[in-house]
């Protein structure tokens, strides 16, 4: 039957086989006259492949068998987890192959493959079966809250150290003379420092500062008592570094009276105290403007709509620069302690030093809640003001109008920032 089809083919095309490309379709090529004679084994086998195969829709395998062998492909380096070698069984799967295993991809890896984590990781081999087996230890912390932790922790601890280490020096070291250029020096470089430790992930480093922006919507009020604790508790340590570093110069000084008031007072050196002829109400003004203006200057800082918003390289010396100008301006009424985790943290550490209870009970304990009470509230109103200064126009062209929806739960009657929207109302453009 094949062959009288291929002998009478004078007006019907040969069909004929595309052979090199993968599931090829069939195509018609221009007319050729079969023959006995030129009608060899290889052209009878390729006419009943046609008939066959591509004729009756199967799929075409020439590609397969034309296809040249490949040359031996080198050892696969895969992807997988360090947790995919956690227990010596599966280790001891990996024989004894070539390839290997890298990187931090979630797969286990596979019979006969090596885990060779980064180069960045720690390593610790072990040698079973022939093979090393490479486990990593990677000492980045996944979770964002304990990061978060950390960092509010170290970036406090630096600043009080930094900061009270330098008070150390002035107060401690007789250097009344020098206290009024050297100090707000110090604490501007203290904040510099603080800063660029922290600020990678957090940097609030001031519990007046986190309220006030968790009030501003600009942070989860959920994590306020984390960077609280955080903050209080690397301000205790800081306080404690710097105990122990000048310990014999602050015994050499005081001659182991541990004096709050008085020439011979040490205590300053951790905490913040008023002068003697200067007001509770005074102190307490004192802080709700310095504080204020603290908060106000840090938001214009780091706020991107303010002159296109400063580089974030720059963050550290602007905020260093601004807690020097406000040391200046604010430090003589009660040395201008800004930070409620900065003089109530220390405060209690002289407590537990051998320091007396007046450190609490200065003025009948009518000073020790100005520098907690004063700071808190004056952010809040600085990041008020701030807020206030960025509404949007109330003239818009109708192509940048937008309609406000509210979706979800009911919102609060009053909207205290105009300028940030509660999260619960979307934008959608007319």
């Amino acid at each position: 039957m094949l062959r009288q089809i291929a002998l009478t083919s004078k007006v019907a095309p040969a069909v004929t086989c595309v052979v090199g490309a993968h599931f090829s379709a069939p195509q018609f090529v221009a007319p050729s006259v079969a023959t006995p004679s030129n009608l060899g084994n290889q052209k009878r086998k390729r006419l009943q492949h046609v008939f066959k195969r591509h004729l009756r829709g199967a799929i075409c395998c020439d590609a397969f068998k034309s296809r040249k062998p490949k040359a031996k492909a080198p050892p696969t380096r895969v992807q997988a987890a360090p947790s995919a070698l956690k227990s010596s069984c599966q280790m001891r799967a990996l024989g004894n192959g070539p390839s290997a295993v890298e990187g931090a991809r979630d797969r286990k890896p596979a019979a006969g493959e090596v885990y060779l984590p980064r180069n960045s990781e720690r390593l610790e081999s072990v040698q079973i079966c022939g093979a090393t087996a490479t486990k990593s230890f990677n000492m980045k912390i996944q979770n964002p809250l304990i990061r978060e932790f950390i960092s509010e922790f170290i970036g406090t601890m630096v600043l009080i150290l930094i900061g009270d280490s330098v008070l150390a020096v002035i107060i401690a070291g007789d250097n009344e003379s020098i206290a009024a250029v050297v100090g707000p020096l110090g604490w501007g470089v203290a904040i510099f420092v603080a800063v660029s430790v922290a600020g990678g992930v957090s940097a609030h480093l001031n519990p007046a500062v986190t309220l006030s922006l968790a009030s501003a919507r600009k942070f989860p009020l959920a994590k306020v008592p984390l960077y609280f604790a955080a903050q209080y508790l690397g301000a205790f340590v800081g306080a404690a570094l710097v105990f122990i570093t000048y310990r014999d110069q602050i015994a050499h000084f005081d001659k182991g009276q541990r004096m709050v008031t008085g020439k011979t007072a040490t205590a300053g050196i951790f905490a913040t105290y008023p002068k003697e002829h200067v007001s509770t109400l005074t102190c307490f003004i004192d802080q709700v403007i310095a504080t204020g203006l603290l908060s106000l200057t840090a938001e214009a800082i780091t706020d991107e709509r303010n002159f296109g918003g400063i580089p974030k390289q720059m963050h550290p010396i602007c905020l260093g620069l601004m807690i020097m100008a406000l040391i200046f301006g604010f430090a003589n009424n009660c040395m201008c302690p800004l930070n409620p985790a900065r003089d109530l943290s220390p405060r209690i550490f002289t407590l537990l030093a051998g320091w007396s209870t007046e450190t609490f009970t200065l003025r009948n304990w009518n000073y020790v809640w100005v520098p907690i009470v004063g700071p808190h509230i004056g952010a809040i109103l600085g990041c008020v003001a701030v807020q206030g200064g960025h509404r949007r126009p109330l003239a818009q062209p109708a192509a940048t109008r937008r309609l406000q929806y509210v979706s979800g739960r009911a919102l609060p009657a009053v909207f205290f920032f105009p300028s940030h929207p509660h999260p619960r109302i979307r934008s959608v453009a007319l």
